[in-house]
């Protein structure tokens, strides 16, 4: 399954974490935005992709794209999480 992680905004994420291919939970610290990954998942794996982005003040946007197809999308400040779980 391909899974493309986006996180839209400007300026710096304090970290942005997401599940990556081996379905280990990666983070990253420092982030410009806006970011993305594309990472290829397990059929199994794929229902837990998911990107967190600690964030302060400005708004960003974070959305998960599944084998082409978007299956969420938010938008926040500070604590924003998008997970594939439950659509």
């Amino acid at each position: 399954e391909s899974v493309v992680y986006n996180v839209a905004g400007q300026g710096r994420a304090i970290s942005i974490t997401y599940v990556d291919a081996g379905g280990v939970l990666q983070m990253e610290f420092n982030v410009a935005l806006p970011w993305s990954r594309e990472v290829s998942l397990s059929a199994t794996t794929a229902q837990a992709a998911s990107v967190t982005v600690i964030n302060v003040g400005r708004e960003i946007s974070c959305r998960i794209t599944l084998n082409g197809t978007v299956t969420q999308e938010r938008s926040g400040t500070g604590l924003t999480i998008c997970s594939s779980v439950g659509g």
